[in-house]
């Protein structure tokens, strides 16, 4: 194991996170964002979220859509 001062850390972490996600039952669960280029693991019931996060993407989206209809 990289010593805790191993610049190298963050990505050996990163490395490992990513083989356990691709081998394991999260994997149907990943998506990308449809406003911006993140990845996202979607744990809602319905799984159909598009956006990463409600507080940037997410209240954007919806903004958009109020400001559509409202035309």
């Amino acid at each position: 194991m990289p010593a805790p001062c191993d610049p190298d850390l963050i990505r050996h972490r990163l490395a490992l996170r990513l083989l356990h996600l691709l081998g394991g039952p999260e994997l149907p669960r990943l998506r990308e964002c449809t406003r911006c280029p993140w990845l996202f693991l979607d744990h809602g019931r319905g799984r159909g979220r598009s956006w990463c996060r409600m507080s940037t993407c997410g209240n954007r989206a919806k903004a958009e859509r109020y400001r559509a209809s409202r035309v």
